[in-house]
């Protein structure tokens, strides 16, 4: 009778554990999905905005664009690729759109994860956030009307950025080129591993054409040791990056070091190298970077998942969950422990 007793009340115990896994699960699924909704409204606005043209930076682009064509007609190729990633049909936002829907597909498996998973969800989603809105949208277009500048040769300034002598001189930098700020960039091409172990940096596609660009082939870890200032570089890094793509830099970056600390050698990471954007904390050029948009949602990111998905967080109410992603304006550094691009 006392082991039946016994059997009984493990079975309920049993039972209620359960039931509170499954009631947390729902909860997490609930405000996953939730939040996915907003970030697919977020990013639907930034597309709106390329299309209308409310970007600073992306009218910009136009201009630069046509003063290069009158300047340099025989590279209209590559100054329409430039152009492009002005528009919701370039490269950069092509990356945020594959980010969301590869979210989208794995959230269900890595809620079932546990906290871990849905930790690696609310990072994502962190940094997704933060890459969406327009300010920080506009500011990422810096790097491809950098290249359009630098291929002037001077006649047209460089955006939020100092003039390619200055920041040479100021980063300590070497001058792999025009394309040198696109370069890293795994929106517009991957390192490529050679049988000797050093990579290369070879651009996708019809994104072939800014090799052209570029003084002879550019090597990781020569690259990682002098490269110059860019938005991705040394700004834009963690929320322009898929998960998948930081990973794959991380391991990179091991390889490498463990191989240099064979030589006796130190290698610090390329995203690890403080790079000045300025002189004096000014912008170098007086162009403003975004227009003033009346729609919400273009704030810099939000670091709320840190605690909200935390398993601890679930005994507050639900209706934390309607929190706006415009109540923070700093940024994740978390990276999405699941799989990605």
């Amino acid at each position: 009778m006392l082991i039946a007793i016994r059997g009984v009340l493990a079975l309920v115990g049993l039972l209620l554990v359960l039931s509170g896994c499954t009631s947390k699960e729902e909860t997490w699924r609930g405000i996953v999905e939730s939040d996915l909704i907003t970030l697919n409204t977020s990013l639907n606005r930034l597309e709106s905005h390329l299309d209308q043209g409310r970007i600073r930076n992306a009218q910009l682009m136009g201009v630069y664009a046509a003063s290069m064509r009158e300047q340099n007609p025989d590279m209209a190729s590559v100054i329409a690729i430039m152009e492009l990633e002005a528009t919701s049909k370039g490269a950069l936002f092509h990356g945020l759109q594959e980010r969301y829907n590869d979210l989208k597909a794995k959230a269900p498996a890595l809620i079932l994860q546990g906290e871990r998973g849905v930790n690696a969800i609310g990072g994502e989603i962190d940094a997704l956030t933060a890459a969406v809105s327009s300010k920080n949208f506009g500011e990422a277009l810096a790097d491809p009307l950098n290249v359009l500048a630098d291929m002037s040769e001077g006649s047209l300034p460089r955006v939020d950025a100092m003039s390619k002598a200055e920041s040479l001189q100021a980063n300590a930098a070497e001058d792999f080129g025009s394309a040198s700020s696109m370069v890293g960039n795994p929106n517009y091409g991957s390192w490529q591993q050679q049988s000797n172990g050093t990579s290369f940096w070879a651009f996708y596609g019809q994104y072939r054409l800014m090799s052209d660009l570029l003084f002879g082939p550019v090597y990781y870890n020569r690259w990682a040791q002098n490269r110059d200032y860019s938005y991705y570089g040394s700004r834009g890094y963690n929320n322009y990056s898929s998960p998948g793509q930081k990973s794959a830099e991380s391991k990179r970056f091991n390889q490498t070091k463990k191989k240099f600390a064979s030589q006796g050698k130190r290698f610090n990471s390329p995203y690890a190298k403080s790079t000045q954007q300025t002189r004096g904390g000014r912008r170098a050029s007086g162009f403003s970077q975004v227009t003033k948009s009346p729609a919400k949602g273009s704030t810099s990111g939000s670091n709320r998942y840190s605690s909200r998905y935390k398993t601890s967080a679930f005994s507050n109410t639900r209706s934390r969950n309607n929190n706006s992603y415009n109540s923070r304006n700093t940024t994740s550094s978390r990276s999405y422990s699941g799989g990605g691009k």
